[in-house]
């Protein structure tokens, strides 16, 4: 990915990351068997890894060396919160909706 942000440009290859992603998490949702779910968690693997990859070129272009171990841990505090608030989200939209979207 990040031979793919070089040669391309950073925005296209976040893009492209975002756009996997998305793909990847709507055949999941619309997965039906083992097989579909499994070539759906590719999708969203890459899509993924691609994203945090990027995040991390993204902070070394714009710090220096000496913030660059402090900017480097900001894009995953979002991982902090959702360890305890995820379940009770799902909860609550299993709730009212199918397992799908919980």
């Amino acid at each position: 990915m990040s031979k793919i942000a070089d040669v391309f440009g950073r925005f296209e290859a976040f893009s492209f990351c975002v756009f996997i992603f998305v793909i990847g998490y709507i055949q999941q949702a619309a997965s039906n068997n083992v097989k579909t779910y499994a070539s759906a968690q590719i999708f969203y693997s890459a899509g993924a890894t691609g994203l945090q990859i990027l995040q991390q070129i993204f902070v070394a272009d714009t710090s220096d060396l000496l913030n660059r171990a402090l900017f480097s841990t900001i894009p995953d505090i979002p991982f902090l919160i959702t360890v305890w608030i995820g379940s009770p989200i799902a909860q609550s939209i299993i709730k009212h909706s199918t397992w799908r979207w919980g």
